[in-house]
């Protein structure tokens, strides 16, 4: 929130990204002073901080990409940071990539493209086949396994093992 800046949230399906996204932000901006002035669209948050010394908001957008082609991503202004959650999932993930998420973050001073899942169903995703490398070949490429996680408790591994039929030693 120090200027004025776009990003957009995707995850696979519409379905998911509401109930990732809206609970988070929900949680973050529960005690955002009024003068921030928060407007709220069904699948946008614009934010004002008074502190800017230029007009404008930040928005924040989340869509699934469930939609094959992306047409309904066209269309949006230029993005200073693009989130993909689950990209493993994504269909056409670099169709999406190519054809639609490189132009919304084209002429932004440092745009971000950041890319997190979980393992893919498919060795031949584009996301382990070509993404991946490049994130490694570019040093940005970052692996945190679920047990790194300070907030993954044993009851959560144990749900994990009970729901894959293994145990702790497997």
């Amino acid at each position: 929130l120090r200027e004025p800046s776009n990003c957009l949230f995707l995850a696979p399906l519409q379905q998911q990204v509401e109930g990732i996204v809206r609970p988070i932000l929900n949680h973050i901006l529960r005690g955002c002073p009024i003068e921030f002035g928060l407007r709220w669209r069904r699948n946008q948050l614009k934010i004002r901080n008074p502190a800017w010394k230029t007009p404008g908001f930040s928005t924040f957008t989340w869509l699934g990409a469930d939609k094959a082609t992306g047409r309904h991503i066209r269309g949006l202004p230029s993005q200073n940071m693009v989130i993909l959650d689950e990209a493993g999932f994504i269909e056409n993930l670099d169709k999406l990539v190519d054809r639609v998420l490189v132009y919304l973050l084209h002429q932004q001073k440092e745009p971000v493209m950041v890319m997190a899942t979980t393992p893919s169903e498919s060795l031949a995703h584009p996301f382990i086949v070509r993404f991946l490398k490049q994130a490694q070949d570019a040093g940005c490429y970052r692996r945190i396994r679920a047990s790194e996680n300070p907030d993954f408790t044993q009851a959560d591994k144990k749900a994990i093992l009970d729901a894959n039929g293994k145990d702790e030693n497997s």
